[in-house]
């Protein structure tokens, strides 16, 4: 009999938990596709997407004391790979092919459940750089990118000078980008606002 004839109960957790290595197979068995294909719909590199794959598993068993054998394991699964795979972004350069290559991944990305808790983190992250920007810079960085409106536009309907206007945003995507690198994130800056 193979591994896979264990089951996810809280006994093979538990014995997770106890350092059994036959418990880490089995939960490796049951959970190494779908964390595997996780990876790579991002990445689209099969090496790469190895290598996160088995260091998402390496931390699974050296955090494993941690573990709550009367809770899901999957949350936790995806928690460490979706971690895996930022700190992957933040170590690629901005080259205009990769950022070319991430925005397709990201816009791609909804068709998983796991991978939209990714993409609503990443807008999470953007909504609280931009809850830090003073009002008028939010109200023109918002109208100008979100929804698409011209300086004239904004302008009009801000009762502002198309130059005020102008200068907001620069402002705005100012300090945008200098809070994105510094938590070295800056892939999203430029999926997000650079066009």
């Amino acid at each position: 009999m193979g591994l896979k004839v264990f089951s996810l109960n809280t006994d093979v957790l538990t014995r997770l938990k106890n350092g059994d290595e036959a418990a880490f197979s089995a939960i490796y068995e049951r959970y190494y596709s779908e964390i595997y294909n996780f990876i790579f719909s991002f990445l689209k590199q099969k090496q790469l997407a190895e290598e996160l794959l088995q260091e998402t598993f390496l931390t699974v068993w050296v955090q494993r004391q941690k573990i709550d054998p009367y809770q899901p394991l999957e949350p936790l699964l995806f928690t460490i790979c979706r971690r895996k795979v930022l700190d992957n972004f933040r170590k690629i350069t901005s080259t205009e092919a990769l950022k070319q290559q991430l925005l397709y991944n990201m816009q791609n990305m909804v068709n998983n459940t796991e991978e939209a808790v990714f993409y609503n983190d990443t807008i999470a992250f953007t909504n609280d750089a931009l809850e830090k920007l003073p009002k008028q810079q939010q109200v023109v960085f918002k109208l100008s990118r979100l929804e698409g409106l011209s300086y004239e536009e904004i302008a009009e309907r801000m009762d502002l000078s198309k130059n005020t206007v102008k200068n907001h945003l620069v402002a705005a995507l100012k300090t945008l980008k200098l809070h994105f690198k510094e938590h070295g994130v800056m892939y999203l800056f430029f999926l997000i606002f650079h066009n």
